[in-house]
């Protein structure tokens, strides 16, 4: 049997079936560019480059408190 979906399920079920995929590029997002500048700042940014990174860094995980979601359920 074929199945054929709908644009609201084929999004739908995009969505569920990379929901891993989406977690990985927060998880990359938040080690490798948020946490990497304002732990080692490797590029050495200025204070104000710093300062901007951290309010980045700031409303990125506010927004994921808004959703529900953080990373101390899965890592």
């Amino acid at each position: 049997m074929i199945y054929t979906l709908q644009t609201k399920d084929k999004q739908e079920f995009y969505m569920i079936s990379h929901a891993e995929d989406f977690y990985w590029v927060l998880w990359d997002f938040a080690q490798d560019v948020l946490r990497h500048h304002l732990k080692h700042n490797p590029e050495e940014l200025t204070e104000e480059q710093l300062d901007i990174v951290d309010k980045i860094s700031d409303r990125f995980y506010e927004i994921m408190s808004e959703h529900g979601v953080d990373f101390e359920h899965v890592s």
